[in-house]
C-alpha cells in the first residue's frame, strides 16, 4: 500500500491504481468478478467481465496499476484457471502488476519485466519477543510458546500483541 500511495506511482496512474484483496477468492470466476468490480464498478459489469476489463483499462494509452494482494488464495485455489486469466490481462492490456503472496511460485504465464524479490524470511525468536515487547511491555514464557506457535510471522506477532494488550 505504501508502493501505491507514493507520488511517483500517483503521479503516473491517478486514478487508476487498482487494490484487490484476494484472501477471500476461491475460484477464477470469484476472482474476475471481484477484479471486473474494482476496475469497472459494481454497475457497470456486463456479461463478460473480461471484455468490460479490457475496455476499462485499454481505453487510454495512460496504463494502469493493479496490485493482487494475497494472491495465493486464487492461485493455489484454482491455478489451472487463475493463471491464464491473469495472463490475458497482463498481456492484452496496458497495466503494471504487483503481486504479493505467501508462496513462492508464481504465475509463469505472465511475461514478467522484473525477477520476483526474495520471500521474506521468518524473524528469529529474539526479534519477535522484541517486537512484542515494543507493543506489550514484556513477554512470558506462554508469549515464548505463542511466537513460536506462528513460527514468526512479524505480522502474526504484530496483531497477537496488539490482542493482547486490550
Amino acid at each position: 500500500l505504501v508502493v501505491l500511495d507514493h507520488p511517483r506511482i500517483k503521479a503516473k496512474y491517478g486514478e487508476r491504481i487498482f487494490w484487490l484483496a484476494c484472501q477471500e477468492v476461491s475460484s477464477h470466476s470469484t476472482f474476475l468478478l471481484m477484479l471486473a468490480q474494482n476496475i469497472v464498478g459494481h454497475d457497470r459489469i456486463s456479461n463478460d467481465p473480461l471484455a468490460d476489463i479490457r475496455a476499462a483499462l485499454t481505453s487510454d494509452s495512460l496504463g494502469a496499476i493493479l496490485f493482487l494482494d494475497n494472491f495465493e488464495t486464487p492461485w493455489d485455489n484454482d491455478k489451472p484457471h487463475v493463471e491464464p486469466l491473469l495472463a490475458k490481462i497482463a498481456s492484452k492490456m496496458n497495466i503494471t502488476l504487483i503481486i504479493t503472496s505467501r508462496g513462492t511460485n508464481r504465475p509463469v504465464q505472465v511475461a514478467w519485466t522484473m525477477q520476483p524479490l526474495p520471500p521474506i524470511t521468518p524473524l528469529t525468536e529474539n526479534t519477535s519477543l522484541s517486537i512484542w515487547d515494543a507493543i506489550c511491555g514484556s513477554h512470558d514464557d506462554y508469549v515464548v510458546q505463542l511466537v513460536h506457535a506462528v513460527e514468526f510471522v512479524p505480522l502474526a506477532i504484530t496483531l497477537l500483541a496488539h490482542l493482547a494488550q486490550s
